[in-house]
């Protein structure tokens, strides 16, 4: 005889969702080419117009976990979800270059936004709690400088505003007095403010020779009225979305590619400082706790390496590799960056390798290899702080990454494969 303890639990739940959506859209622009004042001149002026049509369906059912699999208890929903979602977007925009000598020129441009989301639908207990109708409207100005002395040296600035408007799910999830399951949970749909990002950037590039390039550009974008999902509780899964004030996102870009010879490479680098701006309350999975202005944003790695190299074996026969890195990055729940109940607040970082060879049997038929992940490493790129409902321990939750894969095959381009820079003139 066979013993084996079974592990039960009667408060699980097995959801069936279904979401069809469409969208279609165009935009019509008029260019004008002609100098102005005796200097070269762009001017281009359009709208746009974008449709959306969402329609979400979802039935939750009573379920027991038995071991580590969900049973249905019921064949009657417990609870469901109708929704119908309405976003139109449009925009009217203006934009023009003006060239005032061979080194200098400005660019000048602005766009008129109006979003539309409307909703319609209910939930079993509380009958057209999704209706409502959202409109956002806003015009976002942009400016632009370049300065190039030389051909092989260039410096650019400028500044730049944007809008989003809330998406559907957020909107209907908005409500903290009926708190919602993401992805798949609907409630209510209170208003949420549009979220406006300013951005300043700046930076410069050019050349070590012909066939060496390099870069360097630096941003600082100041977010308001940021969007953030906030736990209706400690230690649940049910929460809502909330605008929660100024966030800042700011930092480096740093690029380096070209050719030596038969060796091709490109190398970028990237540090971004995100950070919040303003305080609010969270609820964590141990106790309510305070994000402070200065705490980092959660899923956002502060630093990233990408590397790619390949070798010219043949004018039609090349092997490369590229190299990913990132440090590591704070998991969500863990907005405060604070340990809590015990568990790391960080998910570490990572580096994987992938590798790959392509040769072009004609000018239009390419076989190809490659390897991704090559070592099988194991990492991941997002984590949850949470409970275990099996030991109720608290723990880091986190995706699991792709593991070591590889694919062989051939193509067809319709057209003619690019020349090597081997073969070029």
């Amino acid at each position: 005889l066979e013993f084996r303890r079974v592990l039960f639990r009667s408060d699980a739940q097995n959801v069936l969702s279904k979401t069809y959506q469409n969208g279609f859209g165009g935009s019509l622009q008029l260019s004008l080419l002609k100098d102005l004042m005796g200097h070269h001149n762009n001017f281009t002026v359009g709208a746009s117009a974008d449709w959306s049509r969402v329609r979400f369906n979802q039935d939750s059912y009573d379920a027991g976990l038995v071991n580590y699999q969900t049973i249905t208890s019921s064949s009657t929903a417990a609870d469901w979800t109708r929704l119908k979602a309405r976003s139109d977007y449009y925009g009217l925009f203006a934009t023009d270059n003006f060239a005032f000598n061979d080194q200098w020129n400005m660019t000048l441009s602005g766009r008129y936004n109006i979003a539309k989301v409307d909703l319609n639908g209910d939930t079993k207990d509380d009958a057209g709690a999704l209706n409502g109708n959202h409109e956002y409207k806003r015009f976002n100005p942009a400016i632009g400088l370049n300065y190039n002395p030389s051909k092989s040296l260039g410096f650019y600035g400028g500044y730049n505003e944007g809008m989003r408007a809330p998406t559907p799910v957020e909107l209907s999830c908005a409500n903290a007095d009926k708190p919602c399951s993401l992805p798949t949970g609907f409630n209510s749909d209170p208003d949420l403010k549009k979220v406006v990002a300013k951005t300043w950037e700046g930076g410069v590039r050019g050349k070590f020779n012909q066939d060496i390039n390099w870069n360097i550009g630096f941003y600082d974008t100041r977010t308001e009225n940021d969007i953030q999902f906030i736990y209706a509780s400690t230690n649940s899964s049910m929460g809502y979305f909330q605008n929660v004030g100024s966030t800042e996102r700011k930092g480096i870009e740093i690029g380096l590619h070209g050719k030596v010879e038969k060796i091709s490479f490109a190398a970028n680098y990237g540090f971004v400082d995100a950070t919040y701006q303003s305080s609010f309350d969270v609820n964590t999975i141990a106790d309510q706790q305070t994000v402070s202005k200065g705490n980092r944003i959660p899923g956002i790695a502060r630093q990233t390496f990408k590397l790619r190299t390949s070798y010219e074996i043949t004018p039609t026969w090349n092997v490369g590799g590229n190299l990913v890195a990132a440090t590591g990055q704070y998991a969500h729940g863990a907005e405060n960056n604070q340990v809590l109940a015990g568990v790391s607040p960080k998910i570490p970082g990572y580096a994987i390798l992938n590798l790959d060879t392509n040769y072009n049997l004609t000018s239009n038929w390419n076989l190809f290899a490659k390897v991704n992940n090559i070592f099988d490493k194991e990492y991941s790129t997002f984590g949850q702080l949470g409970q275990n409902i099996y030991t109720t321990d608290y723990e880091q939750f986190r995706t699991p990454s792709a593991p070591r894969a590889g694919w062989l095959g051939i193509t067809y381009n319709f057209g003619s494969i690019k020349k090597s820079d081997s073969e070029k003139d």
